[in-house]
């Protein structure tokens, strides 16, 4: 994927104050509050976290990149 959509991406999902949440819940303890994130996983939890870029595992283990709406919109 380009940089400059990579980091719209990012971007997007510090803004969205549900997948936020979920980004925070995959940054270790360890991890500073101004540093940036960008691998992390959890056992059992369906997200994780790769270059920035959020994944999500559906019912049949498929994993998905996570697309919010702002950037379906901004990408049609």
């Amino acid at each position: 994927m380009d940089d400059t959509i990579c980091q719209r991406f990012i971007k997007t999902y510090k803004k969205d104050r549900i997948y936020s949440k979920i980004i925070q819940d995959l940054c270790p303890s360890s991890a500073g509050e101004n540093e940036e994130f960008l691998d992390g996983s959890k056992f059992g939890y369906t997200f994780r976290l790769a270059d920035g870029l959020l994944y999500s595992k559906d019912n049949d283990d498929v994993e998905r990149l996570v697309v919010l709406f702002p950037l379906v919109q901004e990408f049609l």
